[in-house]
């Protein structure tokens, strides 16, 4: 069957792409230079919003609707990633993740506005941005209604020295944080 995409990465290296199904909650592995599949990794138990893969360290992010970010050792002896998954739970459906570039933090948008950081090496919350006013799309000057009191980010990247994270969503504006 048919799956359909909703997220896709590729490794530092170029040489492995990860994308997420959002039908069958799986992330699919191939191959760039064969097109093979390399690998599906299952475990969500909703749609994959988000993959990433962590700089250097052989790691890949998933986040999902069932409000879980997975992370996962691609490279763990044997194939079997299962041993090697931490599983890091979320109040809220996890939409967003980008890790620093030195791939020791990751940071995910989930949809009650929060951004929240996880160590990497220990799988545990380093901090958190309540991002949902910042998130909120404005009122148009001319509306005659209230503007929407709450948002959330769809998407996050960092700067390439890491200093900044960048978040954006449903609003005209691009968030910042340092």
């Amino acid at each position: 069957p048919m799956k359909q995409f909703s997220a896709v990465a590729a490794d530092q290296a170029g040489e492995i792409v990860a994308a997420g199904c959002r039908e069958s909650f799986e992330v699919v592995l191939w191959s760039l230079r064969t097109g093979n599949v390399l690998d599906i990794l299952t475990g969500h138990t909703g749609p994959v919003s988000s993959v990433a893969f962590c700089p250097g360290q052989g790691k890949l992010a998933s986040a999902s609707w069932d409000k879980t970010v997975r992370l996962w050792d691609i490279f763990s002896p044997g194939g079997d990633h299962s041993s090697g998954v931490d599983i890091l739970e979320h109040s809220k459906e996890a939409l967003a993740l980008s890790f620093r570039p030195d791939g020791k933090v990751l940071a995910v948008a989930t949809l009650d506005g929060e951004v929240t950081f996880w160590n990497t090496d220990n799988a545990q919350i380093c901090g958190t941005i309540d991002g949902r006013r910042d998130a909120a799309p404005g009122r148009r000057k001319d509306s005659k209604t209230v503007a929407k009191k709450f948002g959330y980010f769809k998407t996050l990247s960092y700067s390439a020295d890491g200093r900044f994270l960048l978040a954006g969503g449903e609003s005209n504006v691009v968030c910042i944080y340092y």
